[in-house]
């Protein structure tokens, strides 16, 4: 009797010992799954910021740089390919939109932004990789008449999947240049958008 009450026991405990290995196997592949494949980023996120400094050189003219700064917050490796950065006059108001204000037109129908004149631009190639968790700056000079007295700067960083559809980053500012000299800071962070402004 003691025989077989020990071979029972003994039988016992080695299906508990193999239902706590597949207990331990199914634990390890459900933290696996979650650590690696459901928390996988497809695509990158990246932290922009834009700082806008400027230097009046003379009575007509004013030196305006734009610095873009890019970092990688994601897991995965951010390819840029383009950037760009657009200089708008918002002050004081041109004829052009004094026209389009007077006729309610200065956000148009269907638009989130303001058709404010373009007065300076850089678009060009930007190609460069950047690795999760580092970082990088794109710097644009303008020269702009001096009687400008406030802008809206407007950046974006093109980038482009394996998948080949663009995706990008933007940031704004409305800067004012009221004195001789000033530097400004805009941060942005968000996952690219799929168009462009």
């Amino acid at each position: 009797m003691i025989a077989v009450i020990a071979a029972d026991a003994e039988s016992w405990s080695n299906v508990a010992a193999n239902g706590a290995q597949i207990a331990a196997i199914a634990v390890g592949g459900w933290w696996t799954y979650n650590r690696f494949i459901r928390q996988r980023e497809e695509f990158p996120r990246a932290t922009l910021e834009q700082v806008v400094a400027h230097r009046e050189l003379d009575r007509h003219n004013t030196f305006l740089r734009v610095a873009v700064k890019v970092d990688n917050v994601s897991a995965v490796l951010l390819q840029t390919e383009q950037v760009r950065t657009d200089v708008y006059q918002v002050l004081p108001v041109t004829d052009e939109a004094a026209a389009a204000l007077a006729a309610g037109q200065l956000v148009p129908d269907g638009s989130r932004d303001a058709r404010w004149p373009c007065i300076a631009f850089f678009e060009g190639p930007g190609p460069g990789q950047i690795e999760p968790g580092e970082g990088d700056e794109f710097g644009f000079d303008f020269v702009i008449p001096t009687e400008v007295s406030t802008l809206f700067i407007y950046s974006y960083i093109k980038n482009v999947t394996q998948e080949g559809r663009e995706l990008g980053w933007g940031v704004t500012s409305l800067y004012d240049l009221d004195e001789a000299r000033g530097e400004q800071r805009e941060r942005a962070e968000s996952r690219p958008a799929r168009t462009q402004s």
